[in-house]
C-alpha cells in the first residue's frame, strides 16, 4: 500500500494501473510528485522498471528533470535510472535539464553523477 495520504492519488493510481502499462502509473507518480517512498515502493515492491520509456519516450528521469525536481532525480538515480538514455527529441535526462533551464539539476547530474554532455 502507498504511504501517501491522498486518497484520491492513490485511486487515481489504483485504476491508472488497471487501464495502462505499468510505466506509466511510474511516471505519473514522478509527475505528481508523489512522496519518496511511493516511489521507492513502486519500483522495489511492485518492480516497475525505473527505466522504461513512456508514450513520449521518456524516462521517470526524464520527466523528473525537465520539471526540475532535484529530490525526484536523486530517488530514481539511486534506484537505478540510467543518465543516457535518449528520450523524446533524442535528449538524455541532462539535456532536458538544459532545455528546460533547470540549472540545479544539471549541475547536480553532472558534479554528483558524472553525465556526460556529449551522449546523443
Amino acid at each position: 500500500m502507498l504511504s501517501s495520504n491522498s486518497e484520491l492519488v492513490s485511486q487515481y493510481l489504483s485504476l491508472l494501473s488497471t487501464r495502462a502499462s505499468a510505466n506509466e502509473v511510474l511516471h505519473t507518480a514522478v509527475a505528481l510528485d508523489l512522496p519518496d517512498e511511493d516511489i521507492e515502493y513502486l519500483i522495489n515492491t511492485l518492480k516497475m522498471d525505473v527505466n522504461e520509456w513512456d508514450l513520449l519516450c521518456c524516462t521517470p528521469l526524464h520527466i523528473a528533470a525537465k520539471l526540475g525536481n532535484l529530490t525526484k532525480c536523486s530517488v530514481l538515480l539511486k534506484n537505478g535510472a540510467k543518465l543516457e538514455h535518449p528520450g523524446q527529441f533524442g535528449r538524455t535526462p541532462l539535456q532536458e535539464a538544459i532545455f528546460y533551464q533547470k540549472g540545479d539539476i544539471a549541475n547536480f547530474l553532472l558534479k554528483t553523477h558524472n553525465a556526460r554532455e556529449d551522449v546523443p
